[in-house]
């Protein structure tokens, strides 16, 4: 009995420590049947009527970036192309935004049990993401990381890129010191390691605490102005519009 009781507390002790898991990620709204026709990389499909269609709440990496293709974009690919051979017909649910500036069509793909993102999201084949307005499920796809990245998984198998060594445009996941803080009508700007800046909203300023010094995580497309900017400018070589808040971790 003493024993079963030890095994007892050893096992409560080991689920309370492990980090919480999101339930379904269960998408609502207008939606219909599709059957799809190509997966294009891991986050983008060819339906069968001739649309394309871009998974809200999840990025993988490119796998058509140059020179060549990121680590893990062909796993992702691969690994969407067998769940839809699995799953046949799915059901794609719209995004209160429909549409990208692309035509992409945005949405969820529903496999009756999971939406898509959150597999890949499980398995540590993308990245959470939130773009308002579809930002529904934005909570739930942010939890769903939460243990591929405790265990290291994917794209959380290697460190977190250092805002200092950023040397190209495109999505990223970095950190770094805050080294300045500037303030405009609509934006604060902040520079990383004195070489990224981090454009955020000015009203979020009353739910960060923000200082010199602090570090910062922060997730999203960077923007390359290497070749805009004139000689001698005071703006940064590399800019990161933030669109949601959970993209920002302090």
């Amino acid at each position: 009995m003493q024993n079963i009781k030890k095994a007892l507390i050893a096992s409560a002790f080991f689920i309370a420590c492990q980090p919480t898991l999101a339930n379904n990620c269960t998408p609502q709204g207008a939606s219909e049947r599709v059957r799809v026709a190509e997966v294009v990389d891991g986050d983008t499909v060819h339906l069968a009527d001739g649309r394309k269609v871009r998974l809200i709440g999840v990025n993988t990496p490119e796998l058509y970036s140059k020179p060549r293709a990121e680590v893990g974009a062909l796993q992702a690919k691969r690994t969407l192309e067998s769940w839809i051979d699995e799953s046949g017909a799915l059901q794609l649910y719209f995004g209160r935004e429909p549409r990208d500036r692309y035509g992409r069509v945005l949405g969820y793909l529903y496999d009756g049990s999971y939406t898509l993102s959150q597999r890949l999201i499980e398995e540590g084949l993308g990245w959470a993401i939130s773009v308002p307005p579809n930002d529904r499920l934005a909570d739930c796809l942010f939890l769903s990381e939460r243990r591929p990245r405790s265990l290291s998984k994917g794209v959380w198998s290697k460190p977190v890129a250092a805002a200092k060594s950023i040397d190209r445009g495109g999505f990223n996941l970095v950190s770094g010191r805050i080294t300045k803080i500037d303030v405009t009508k609509k934006y604060l700007y902040l520079e990383l390691d004195d070489r990224l800046a981090v454009r955020i909203p000015k009203e979020w300023k009353r739910g960060l605490t923000l200082s010199l010094g602090r570090s910062m995580e922060v997730r999203g497309w960077i923007l390359d102005r290497r070749d805009s900017l004139k000689p001698g400018s005071v703006y940064k070589p590399f800019l990161l519009p933030v669109s949601d808040k959970r993209h920002i971790n302090m």
